[in-house]
């Protein structure tokens, strides 16, 4: 399975028992610690992001990892489960090294803005010119 259909919300939604599909989400993250039908999806899909970020973390060793959802709850739990989940493998020290946060900003769309300005910059920085060639 791939990731984005892992941790994708309408995907979420879709694995769901039927009884629970037509909630919003934000309802379904309100459930999440006192249904366990509900959790045990959840659970799933947080697993995946905290092993995905494990690897994410190891190849690049990122000082920072910011995670965003529209849905706040959705990505507040996220960073829990992952910070959890890397107390168990991470020493002390690799831990302060590399954070993981909500973002700061509610506006979704602010950090696709962010991202692909940091892309664009990234690629600037990493492309030789042809002058600098010879």
């Amino acid at each position: 399975m791939r990731i984005e259909s892992m941790l994708s919300i309408a995907e979420i939604m879709k694995r769901l028992p039927e009884a629970y599909q037509d909630q919003e989400f934000e309802e379904i993250m309100h459930s999440y610690e006192l249904v366990p039908e509900i959790a045990q999806v959840l659970d799933e899909v947080f697993l995946a992001a905290a092993e995905m970020l494990y690897n994410i973390v190891w190849i690049y060793n990122p000082s920072r990892i910011v995670v965003d959802s529209y849905c706040r709850e959705y990505a507040e739990m996220m960073v829990q489960k992952t910070k959890s989940f890397f107390r168990k493998y991470f020493d002390e020290k690799f831990l302060q090294e590399t954070e993981i946060a909500v973002t700061q900003c509610d506006e979704y769309h602010t950090m696709s803005g962010c991202m692909r300005r940091a892309r664009t910059c990234w690629i600037e920085q990493i492309v030789v010119s042809p002058r600098e060639q010879f």
